[in-house]
């Protein structure tokens, strides 16, 4: 697409406060060339990158629209940018220098009549489902605004993981230990419920299995992946506190889930579901003090490397390697990314000296892969065929 000198300006303003670098603009498999409602999408910016990156129409809708409380990125490297203030550009603005492009200042709940006349093909919410305080009414909304076969994708941050604080430190390797303030987020202490996160009206603490029941009753569930973090920080004691929830609900960090429209919704009995602030004796009426860690089942999250190598993501602890170790000549891979699907063949299995171990493929990656640089992370194996039978994955 031709942009004009005041669009590329626009452009590059958004992609040098960072819109251009979060996980909703490596879902072109999902969205490019298509209409698509960005739900809880801050104050406007986004729209101009995923315009720029192929979308055909954007529509976006956040509370924050039209405010000064626009996150800007570029604070994280440098501390004398706030990390909110006004992006340069009004939504008026962009609106009128892009037509294609429509925001919405308020809740989905208020617009979902006017946003069904023009129906999006694609829904996305980026770490928006942790703050719904209604988040079965927007998934209603958002079923009622697509037609069948619509697709939604969406990335949730758990709050029960070892980051859910949604405070710093945000990974176990950049917490300072000396830092008073850090040391009281750490090793799961927001679960309590004297803790000052675990009454934040801003985290419904929904539990996965809870968002999945929601999600499943509306939409199709065709991937629903987790990113695992802090499995060396679930000491015995730890895991015995915590008793009434599960490994997965400990260790998830991140979900990510890709899912169709259904053409009507399953009517899951939901009446008894709390789906904001789940009371804790309600919690505590579960135990999964049976679950096994050293057994516990990791996503076999991969990526694609254009010399014809498959290599294992960090964010499930390199889950991936424990299949890769499995792996033969003339294995027959499948491997899943959202609606898409890959048929690979080993080649061969090597692990250099200093490095971890990869998988050689026969095909050319980037014939399987058209938009290589957007689309080679965050696939995953589901199933390996030998001799034309499946092997289990473990």
């Amino acid at each position: 697409m031709d942009f004009s000198e005041e669009q590329k300006r626009v452009i590059e303003t958004a992609r040098d406060w960072g819109y251009f670098r979060d996980w909703g603009k490596t879902r072109l498999d999902l969205w490019k060339g298509k209409h698509i409602l960005d739900v809880g999408m801050g104050g406007g910016p986004h729209s101009v990158a995923y315009i720029a990156l192929g979308a055909r129409k954007y529509s976006g809708i956040d509370p924050a629209v039209g405010t000064d409380h626009v996150r800007d990125y570029r604070s994280q490297e440098d501390e004398s940018i706030p990390e909110y203030h006004a992006f340069p550009y009004s939504p008026e603005e962009i609106m009128q220098l892009f037509p294609q492009i429509k925001l919405y200042s308020g809740i989905l709940e208020d617009f979902v009549d006017e946003l069904a006349d023009d129906p999006p093909e694609v829904v996305g919410m980026a770490v928006v489902t942790e703050h719904l305080r209604q988040p079965r009414e927007v998934m209603d909304g958002i079923w009622k605004i697509m037609e069948e076969g619509g697709v939604l994708f969406f990335s949730h941050a758990n709050y029960y993981s070892w980051v859910g604080h949604h405070e710093n430190p945000r990974t176990v390797e950049k917490w300072d230990k000396k830092n008073k303030r850090e040391n009281t987020v750490v090793d799961w202490k927001h679960l309590d419920p004297d803790h000052h996160r675990f009454s934040d009206p801003n985290l419904n603490r929904i539990r996965m299995g809870d968002l999945r029941i929601l999600t499943d009753n509306f939409f199709d569930i065709i991937e629903w992946k987790g990113a695992i973090v802090a499995k060396e920080r679930l000491t015995e004691e730890l895991r015995k506190k915590y008793h009434y929830l599960s490994l997965s609900e400990l260790l998830t960090q991140t979900l990510y889930v890709t899912a169709i429209r259904r053409s009507k919704p399953l009517g899951h009995e939901m009446k008894s579901i709390h789906f904001f602030h789940p009371p804790q004796e309600i919690l505590m009426q579960t135990d999964f003090s049976h679950e096994n860690l050293d057994t516990f089942e990791y996503e076999n999250s991969v990526y694609f490397s254009k010399s014809n190598t498959i290599s294992s993501h960090s964010n499930n602890d390199y889950g991936g390697l424990k299949l890769f170790e499995r792996l033969k000549e003339d294995d027959v891979l499948t491997i899943i990314k959202g609606l898409k699907k890959k048929i690979v063949t080993v080649e061969g299995v090597s692990t250099p000296e200093g490095s971890l171990t990869r998988v050689h493929i026969i095909e050319e990656v980037d014939r399987l892969i058209e938009n290589f640089e957007q689309d080679y992370s965050n696939w995953t194996i589901v199933e390996v065929l030998r001799d034309g039978e499946r092997i289990i994955l473990e």
